[in-house]
Parts: C-alpha cells; structure tokens; sequence
C-alpha cells in the first residue's frame, strides 16, 4: 500500500476542496413536469414616445405554466389569467427557442446547457432595417456565463447563475438564471429609451 507523508494528503486534500465550487457551478438543462409554474412582473419604463404593442408589454405580470409537457404562457390584470399565443414570455421565462416561429422581437438563446462559469456561446437573429419598409440585417448575439452568485427575489434567495448578452446597439442584457427553480429569476434589458425588468414574483413546482 502506498503511504503519502502529510505535505502530500494535505495538498490532495486542498485540491478536492478546491474543485468542489467549480463542479457544484454547472447545471443540466431542466427536466419539466406538468404542474410547474412561474409568475413574474414586468417592469418598463421608456420615453413618452415610445408605444407598446409587444406582447410581452402588455401586461403588468404574467404566469408560464407547463401544460401536457409543453410551457403555456398566460397574462395577468386584474387578478384574471388570460391565455396568451406569446413565445416571448416563454424565452424570457425559462430560455425557452420556438423554432420555426415568428415573433415581434427576437427569441434568444439566454440559456445553453449545461451551463457553466465561464462559458460563451453566440446566436444571429434577423432584424428589419431602422427607418426601411423592406430589407432585413443580420444580429449577433455574444453571451458569457459571468458568475454563479446569490439573487434576491421576491420569493426569496437563490443561487443563480449570472449571464450578459451584448451585441446590439446601446443595448445589453443581464439574465440570473436559478437551476433549482429551473428558470430565469431576473432579466434586465438596458438602452438608451427604455429599462425593462422581469422579475421573479412566485412559482411552484410538481413533485
């Protein structure tokens, strides 16, 4: 049997620890189950010039659901849950892509598992021209997997791992995503006209 003198068990000892973080920093994509659900609040502000007609925008909080194994989005007023054709909400909910499908503003991909510290990937989406009846120009999206750090939410605090999404103009995005609630807890968008928020309010999932 080989013996290692104490310098050596200490040092083995200190590399374990210190490869724990790393190891506990990645996350699997999700499994989901009927039963699921997340609501969040939307909070926008942008100059008085600026209209809202996105669906995303259009209410002040919202709830996704999974429904016979596929995400369901309804929107909130009044107390009343409306159900919504709005693959936005979902993107920016649970990261969720629809391939395929045609959307006011651009699906991105926020997540891509499994997700790590450090991590970078990139997306291309097409956008109408600024000022242009026709022609469309091509976007690229570049994401980083920045830290996995504690977020505070209204349902109280969860591990999450923070990304930043550059790439458009006077623009970028900053999306804490928590693997234990399986979704986005917080999402800021920031640019010159407008700040918009989502924000994690409640959410339960199925046993």
């Amino acid at each position: 049997m080989k013996k290692f003198g104490v310098p050596v068990f200490v040092s083995i000892l200190l590399q374990g620890i210190l490869l724990l973080p790393t190891q506990a920093q990645q996350a699997s994509a999700p499994v989901y189950k009927d039963g699921d659900w997340w609501k969040v609040k939307v909070t926008l502000s942008r100059s008085e010039y600026q209209s809202t007609t996105v669906c995303q925008d259009l209410y002040p909080e919202y709830v996704v659901k999974i429904e016979q194994g596929n995400p369901q989005a309804y929107g909130l007023h009044a107390g009343t849950e409306e159900k919504i054709d709005c693959p936005n909400v979902l993107n920016q909910v649970l990261g969720t892509v629809v391939s395929g499908v045609e959307t006011p503003e651009p699906l991105l991909q926020y997540l891509k598992f499994p997700l790590q510290v450090g991590q970078t990937w990139s997306s291309t989406f097409q956008q109408k021209n600024p000022g242009r009846k026709v022609g469309y120009r091509n976007i690229n999206i570049n994401y980083k997997v920045i830290s996995f750090e504690k977020v505070r939410t209204a349902k109280g605090e969860f591990d999450a791992f923070k990304i930043e999404a550059s790439g458009w103009q006077n623009q970028s995005r900053t999306i804490h995503y928590a693997p234990q609630i399986k979704a986005i807890v917080h999402l800021n968008s920031e640019s010159e006209s407008r700040n918009r928020t989502v924000a994690l309010q409640d959410f339960q999932l199925a046993q």
